[in-house]
């Protein structure tokens, strides 16, 4: 797809310093130009992932507003599609434990975006149940991952041993970010003072991440077994998912880049052997 559009970009090129020259073409570049404004800046590295040199405000909602949000963020068919794919592992969200923020954030270009964003822990489901709640949602397993991006996993902790939380994000444009994860490490644990990833004197840390692209849920999983230091596994996730959208040619919106920042800063950060922070 990409081949496709690079192809005739000489031709497009050409169109442009013609019209631009003559005048004629500045209405045009304008409505290029605005309609770029919501797209990704180059990647970043990872030091510019984990801290946004631009201003972000954070705001944390109750009572009415909080609802409106989990009712704007919850009731979008991504939401539906990530809680089906959380319950096909015996998983529920728990709607009584959410959180609700309005984030207003800076691009430093003169764009700013307005988010929603909901975060809920996961319950583990009644199995006995899970079978009428997947019958509602007829089909829905034919938008997941395709085989290729079910990598194989070894077997994890039982459901209730583990960490799971549901991410939502809705900009003011409708623009969408509906992410989640499981692991067997619990930030709680960052308080105590021995490395909170040592299980039987041996490093042992996974993580499993479902984000919704395109009306599919592609997976991600990571094992770490060693007792080397290995920054650079955080960055590796969040290429796995640029990478995607980019290969497939799908909208990578510029704040896409704060969120896996705050994502590390709210989930990950206490598990970095490496980072100096």
């Amino acid at each position: 797809m990409k081949r496709r559009i690079f192809s005739g970009g000489l031709a497009i090129a050409l169109v442009l310093a013609i019209l631009v020259s003559t005048g004629a073409g500045s209405g045009l570049f304008s409505t290029l130009k605005a309609a770029e404004t919501d797209q990704a800046a180059p990647l970043p590295d990872l030091d510019s992932l984990l801290n946004n040199p631009h201003a972000v405000q954070i705001e944390d909602l109750s009572g009415t507003e909080a609802e409106q949000a989990l009712a704007a963020v919850l009731g979008r068919p991504e939401a539906e599609l990530l809680k089906m794919a959380l319950a096909e592992g015996g998983y529920m969200v728990d709607r009584a434990a959410a959180t609700a923020m309005r984030v207003t954030l800076d691009n430093g270009a003169g764009t700013t975006r307005v988010i929603r964003v909901v975060v809920l822990p996961t319950i583990t489901g009644n199995t006995v149940l899970l079978p009428l709640i997947l019958k509602q949602y007829t089909g829905v397993a034919a938008h997941l991952a395709p085989p290729e991006w079910h990598e194989a996993a070894r077997e994890q902790d039982p459901a209730a041993a583990a960490s799971v939380y549901f991410v939502g994000m809705v900009a003011d444009n409708g623009a969408g970010f509906f992410q989640a994860h499981k692991t067997n490490l619990d930030p709680a644990l960052a308080a105590v003072p021995h490395d909170p990833i040592l299980v039987n004197d041996e490093p042992y840390f996974y993580i499993t991440t479902l984000h919704v692209v395109h009306g599919r849920v592609i997976y991600w999983h990571y094992w770490w077994y060693n007792g080397g230091n290995h920054p650079n596994w955080y960055y590796a996730y969040y290429l796995h998912y640029w990478d995607y959208y980019f290969y497939y040619d799908y909208d990578w919106y510029w704040w896409y880049h704060w969120v896996y920042g705050w994502y590390y800063w709210r989930f990950w950060y206490y598990w970095s052997s490496w980072f100096p922070w």
